[in-house]
């Protein structure tokens, strides 16, 4: 049933009976009453509306903390053809962005039905040359590096106000406001890994899709803070990103027998400090380049996982006050997430015990997801790739960076961002 998603409490106070409080509904509830349907014409902005709406207001705790809306008739920005749009929105406990991405997608069917979901899906990462070098590395190495990485996360100097930052702590309740948009054609998935090709950084590997995307981000940040002088404070030089991570390695669709198929278990954070001064392309993409290599390997990512699963084992009195401290260093959290790289079909007629069949495509045109920002954390960014599209989607503390602010970010100071990297690539 929808709502015995298994989710670990965070303290053994929060537990009724034997089940967390946040999925503890009420005697009545039924599924129906977390789903709704919208048949009126929707367009873009009035879907950008609406998810920053969502955004600002939590979930009622008499039901359990997920809520779907399909919305009939949305019209996409660069299209003129009439779609649907399947708005799915849940607590954190339930799901990261990587588990809900993997746990949507194993649902799916491939529109090329010689195909399994298994052989489409990005999972190129190889991690047996990483643990031959942990393995052989000496103990001192490795009680160092966990050691600077713990230091790291509790010391890590807090990034001042600043255009992309507030000065301000948001509330539950607080205004966000959220903006999307496709790169197109122009930085496709293989675009951009024909860019990354070509790309060399002093002499070190190649540059990769995830360098170019980062930096890409970095230099929107700059733009605007250029843009934006004096508001907060004096701009850094540098700003500090939250970057997240998926810890699992393998198959996406493989759970080991101990393995909770819900939940963030698996979600780890390192942080990238980069330029967001106004320098030329080739400067910043070496910087990211270089930020980035230096992040490879480190147990940054895994320590932050663990210090965050201390936290919620705590008492909500002690918990807080130190999450509050970890949490709102960085002006930016983003996410970077590799979906499969081919067309997929939602599964529309695959519930055994509908009666009716409705004859409908299901072909899905594109992913994204959103997490409102917290603290004084002013950006919450997601990249997402799907089938060669590349969709960029951001949150924002809606009373520092508004509707106007967020669209131009992401709809003007992205693609120019890459533009001017591919400009970078191609000069001789």
């Amino acid at each position: 049933m929808v709502n015995s998603i298994p989710v670990r409490a965070a303290s053994p106070g929060l537990l009724v009976g034997d089940r967390p409080y946040w999925t503890q509904a009420a005697d009545d509830w039924k599924p129906m009453d977390n789903i709704s349907c919208i048949d009126e014409d929707i367009t873009h902005e009035g879907l950008e509306k609406m998810l920053g709406d969502m955004c600002s207001t939590p979930l009622p705790t008499d039901k359990p903390l997920w809520r779907v809306v399909f919305l009939q008739n949305y019209k996409p920005r660069d299209s003129d053809v009439i779609t649907s749009a399947f708005v799915w929105k849940y607590h954190h406990t339930i799901a990261d962005g990587f588990t809900a991405m993997r746990h949507v997608v194993s649902h799916c069917t491939p529109v090329d039905e010689t195909k399994t979901i298994e052989e489409l899906f990005s999972t190129s990462r190889d991690v047996s040359a990483r643990r031959e070098k942990v393995s052989l590395s000496s103990i001192g190495t490795l009680i160092s590096k966990f050691s600077n990485a713990v230091l790291k996360l509790v010391f890590l100097p807090k990034d001042p106000p600043n255009p992309c930052k507030p000065n301000y702590h948001l509330e539950k309740r607080s205004r966000r406001v959220c903006s999307f948009a496709g790169l197109g054609e122009e930085f496709s998935v293989k675009e951009i890994k024909k860019l990354a090709r070509q790309a060399s950084v002093g002499q070190s590997k190649k540059t990769t899709v995830n360098d170019i995307l980062i930096t890409a981000v970095f230099r929107t940040l700059a733009k605007y803070c250029e843009e934006n002088p004096g508001k907060g404070g004096q701009t850094p030089e540098k700003l500090t990103a939250g970057m997240w991570v998926a810890l699992n390695s393998g198959s996406p669709f493989e759970f080991a027998p101990t393995e909770s198929k819900w939940g963030n278990e698996k979600l780890g954070v390192c942080y990238l400090n980069a330029p967001v001064k106004t320098i030329p392309a080739e400067e910043q993409l070496g910087a990211v380049h270089r930020g980035i290599r230096e992040l490879i390997g480190s147990p940054e990512p895994y320590v932050a996982n663990r210090v965050l699963s201390f936290f919620g084992a705590l008492p909500h009195c002690i918990a807080k006050p130190w999450w509050d401290m970890t949490a709102d260093k960085v002006t930016i959290s983003l996410s970077n997430v590799p979906g499969p790289q081919a067309a997929l079909r939602w599964p529309v007629n695959r519930h055994e015990d509908l009666k009716e069949q409705i004859p409908r495509t299901g072909l899905i045109r594109d992913l994204l997801f959103f997490v409102p920002p917290v603290l004084d954390v002013g950006i919450m960014l997601c990249i997402i790739s799907y089938n060669d599209r590349v969709n960029v989607g951001m949150a924002t503390a809606g009373d520092w960076i508004n509707q106007a602010d967020a669209d131009r970010m992401i709809k003007d100071f992205f693609p120019q961002a890459m533009r001017e990297i591919k400009q970078t690539m191609s000069s001789p």
